[in-house]
């Protein structure tokens, strides 16, 4: 079966797939919704240590940053009995860690922060959940995505639909930490499935240039979930009720078993030839195209192409030679450092100084709807190599800039001057102007800004890396490279609770200046990447290392050779369509 030839009788992105496409990026939508909903589930509410004393609050708690201008952490010790007030105003009394909190909820109505006490010595566990997230990533992109090779992309990514509503739920019933953080994990497992599969999906069903439209629709829906569950949060705020919110539509992608079917690549590499014809003739019939007979019947030809393909895996791409080991180790630290950076920003949003953190968040997917269409005006036009350099450098210096802004500490906001109604107005009307207002003081609009530009760069990165990888990676290890660069991916995601919690243990300059000097740091790698745009993608390990020579001669005649074989194969069909049954 000649599936290559069959993909282009069918049209890069024509009806079928982009139906396809289309469907399989809602449950993407849900689950970008899922991965962000911990910034509102988690989020920490302004507090100060609560008293027990019948003395005023200055003589029981030590000024401090918490609300209403009280210690978050300590307070002083008292003799419960006497309750000598007059030493403790004199400060002439010894301080204690709290052990309760007093929350301020004109924020957040409900948060497992508050409702477990994760403050002050226990801060680290509220990170520890979100970097679970991210571990049950890594896990489900090793598990799952091995498991859909061996028994079908469908089959997991119903799989995964399912534990998602499952997780989902259950996270949301949990009375516990512990049951919370085992929900949070399932869910990271079934983003990867779902994400990973539905992806392969439709991408193996594209032409070369479907399948940058494919990914950017992909990319799109995701930032249309980042700005989805910020108005979900700010109208639902029982974190309980968000949670059932968020998991419910995934019942209703259970239809997609009769809409969506197998991947036909992934049923002709299984010699599962009837059911890939069926899902071909299918697509043909809806792109009103037609599909000559011998297409489908040359059997042997896969047969003949995986026997004569030699094997290489991840070592390979690091033992061959210098250049294709350089190459191999600056993609696997890009993926490193875009997913660090890219959710350090994300998660960090909602948390800038000034504003709303639900329209923070919410402009934060306006930014990287911008970065997508960034992608599809360059991408092509100057090239791959440019987009992740560009994004990567936009973003470290934007971090690092936005670090060293003084943070105005006196916002006059509208939260606290508009009525209900004039504020939810705003809110949805009105979001930029709204967001600028609530930073009428000091540098806040300005630092806002900037990292909204930041996360915009490290969006341009994240949308190219995927497709420059592809194309940098030879054929015999496209998939052994990918995998290992996207686990360095998920490794960077693990960590970057912790490095944002770095803030609350010594100052928030310290975050933002890792992330801006890590996203430099692989700009700059990045120079020194050939690039790939219109040329043609190496299929050998010997490919793969002389591409980096930039050797104009050779590619110049290995695109002319190819150019001739195309049309001297696309003649030969013509003539051969005349006289062929054409299904």
């Amino acid at each position: 079966m000649k599936f290559e030839e069959i993909l282009k009788r069918l049209g890069d992105f024509e009806a079928y797939q982009k139906i396809q496409c289309f469907l399989l990026s809602l449950p993407i939508f849900v689950t970008a919704m899922h991965s962000l909903s911990f910034v509102f589930i988690g989020a920490t509410p302004n507090f100060r240590c609560k008293s027990h004393s019948s003395c005023l609050l200055n003589q029981t708690i030590p000024p401090g940053s918490g609300f209403e201008g009280f210690s978050k952490c300590k307070k002083y010790s008292i003799n419960a009995s006497t309750e000598d007030c007059d030493v403790i105003v004199n400060n002439m009394t010894s301080r204690i860690d709290c052990t309760e909190w007093y929350y301020d909820d004109s924020m957040y109505k409900t948060s497992l922060t508050a409702e477990w006490n994760l403050v002050c010595d226990k801060i680290y566990l509220k990170a520890l959940v979100q970097s679970i997230y991210m571990f049950g990533m890594l896990i489900g992109a090793i598990v799952l995505g091995d498991l859909s090779d061996r028994f079908g992309r469908k089959k997991i990514f119903f799989f995964s639909l399912i534990l998602q509503v499952v997780s989902g739920l259950t996270s949301a019933a949990a009375s516990a930490y512990v049951p919370f953080v085992i929900g949070r994990f399932l869910l990271g497992v079934s983003h990867s499935g779902i994400y990973l599969s539905g992806f392969v999906i439709a991408m193996e069903f594209l032409g070369n240039r479907g399948k940058v439209y494919g990914a950017m629709l992909t990319h799109f829906n995701f930032a249309l979930g980042f700005m989805m569950v910020s108005l979900l949060a700010y109208l639902i705020r029982v974190w309980q009720w968000l949670q059932i919110v968020l998991s419910a539509p995934g019942l209703l992608f259970i239809s997609y078993w009769w809409l969506v079917p197998e991947s036909a690549r992934w049923l002709v590499s299984k010699h599962r030839y009837q059911e890939a014809k069926q899902v071909i003739l299918k697509a043909a019939k809806l792109n009103k195209v037609s599909v000559p007979q011998h297409f489908l019947d040359h059997q042997e030809d896969v047969k003949e192409m995986a026997h004569k393909q030699e094997k290489a895996n991840a070592i390979d791409l690091l033992t061959y030679g210098p250049r294709l080991r350089k190459n191999a180790l600056i993609l696997h630290y890009t993926w490193f450092v875009v997913s660090t950076v890219y959710w350090g920003l994300s998660l960090s949003t909602s948390a800038l100084p000034g504003g709303s953190p639900y329209i923070n968040l919410m402009l934060s997917g306006v930014a990287e709807i911008g970065s997508i269409l960034f992608c599809l005006a360059f991408m092509n036009r100057i090239g791959r190599k440019f987009c992740v350099t560009f994004g990567m450098i936009c973003s470290g210096v934007c971090c690092i800039v936005a670090a060293y802004i003084p943070v105005n500490q006196g916002d006059v906001t509208l939260t606290y001057i508009c009525r209900p109604t004039c504020h939810y107005l705003l809110i949805l009307l009105l979001p930029i102007y709204y967001n600028l207002l609530t930073s009428v003081l000091g540098y806040n609009w300005l630092i806002q800004i900037i990292v909204y530009i930041g996360k915009s760069g490290s969006s341009i990165s994240f949308c190219t890396v995927f497709n420059y990888s592809v194309e940098l990676f030879p054929t015999v290890a496209r998939n052994a490279g990918i995998g290992f660069s996207s686990m360095c991916a998920r490794i960077g995601g693990v960590i970057t609770p912790f490095i944002s919690l770095l803030g609350e243990y010594f100052d928030n300059v310290v975050p933002m200046t890792i992330f801006g000097v890590m996203a430099l740091s692989a700009g700059l790698l990045d120079l020194m990447l050939p690039e790939t745009a219109n040329r043609p993608i190496p299929d050998t390990l010997e490919e793969a290392e002389n591409y980096a020579r930039q050797d104009k001669e050779y590619y110049a005649n290995g695109s002319q050779r190819e150019s001739e074989d195309i049309l001297k194969l696309d003649t030969r069909n013509s003539s051969e369509t005349d006289n062929d049954q054409v299904l």
